[in-house]
């Protein structure tokens, strides 16, 4: 098999994986937010919203279409925030409107939101990180979900040694093994309060 063959299976794989990574979080929210970083859930959103919009930028409908469903996920999950955490709505709202508009800014200088886009990617699991602290730092934590994100992620790196694109194997180097750890570290906990691995 060549890299190219090898790079489009492995590419497919990545993209079924970002289409249902998010949904285990949004399920286990619908239950109870206990835990559930808002900064995860807000930096996952700009992350997607920023993918979309370069994704847009360089015409690549293939790239926009693998962002609609984990930004629609990432979404839920902030409506979901804020009816349950009613106190983080006008927060949320200003966060999420102010990064729009500096979206609408960057789709005029690729390399800006190229930065963006790999730095939001990266940097999505390290809020959630740092609330595992406690047994009800998990409550609301889906570790299913940071299980299939660092499955995508491990794709996705693949995929860009395979192609050799450092802005595809960057975000996706760090993501890993945040991924991994924030699964790791709440099936842990979970494990030790619940017979429930989710």
């Amino acid at each position: 098999m060549m890299n190219s063959d090898a790079a489009t299976l492995v590419s497919i794989a990545g993209t079924a994986l970002n289409a249902v990574y998010a949904w285990p979080q949004v399920t286990r929210a619908l239950r109870t937010v206990a835990g559930l970083s808002l900064g995860t859930v807000f930096v996952g959103c700009t992350s997607r919203l920023a993918w979309a919009c370069y994704a847009v930028v360089r015409h690549d409908l293939g790239l926009l279409a693998g962002q609609i469903p984990p930004l629609v996920a990432f979404l839920t999950l902030t409506v979901i925030l804020s009816r349950r955490r009613p106190t983080l709505r006008a927060r949320a709202s200003i966060s999420f409107g102010l990064f729009c508009v500096a979206l609408l800014g960057m789709a005029h200088y690729l390399p800006l939101l190229t930065v963006v886009a790999v730095t939001t990617a990266a940097l999505t699991a390290v809020p959630q990180l740092g609330t595992l602290r406690t047994d009800e730092g998990v409550a609301g934590v889906s570790a299913r979900m940071y299980v299939l994100a660092a499955a995508a992620s491990a794709f996705w790196l693949t995929y860009g040694l395979l192609v050799g694109d450092p802005m595809i194997c960057l975000p996706h180097a760090l993501a890993l093994p945040i991924s991994t750890l924030v699964a790791i570290r709440t099936a842990r906990i979970r494990r030790g309060t619940t017979s429930s691995p989710e």
